[in-house]
């Protein structure tokens, strides 16, 4: 759910936004360190992390961000 609900909203909101416009993903520090506690939920923030970051390489590449 962390990772999908980031990209289905992002594309949600992409048709919505004006020029200049901004998406701000909120994640956790958890998402950027290992441990034994709460490993999916660790692996979820980290996915979240990376597909925001992609999603901006390549909508902004496309010129859709």
């Amino acid at each position: 759910m962390n990772i999908d609900s980031v990209y289905l909203m992002t594309v949600g909101l992409l048709p919505l936004m004006g020029e200049g416009s901004k998406i701000i993903n909120v994640g956790s520090g958890m998402g950027h360190s290992s441990g034994g506690a709460n490993s999916s939920y660790r692996v979820g923030k980290a996915g979240a992390w990376m597909r925001t970051q992609c999603m901006a390489e390549n909508f902004g590449s496309a010129g859709l961000m």
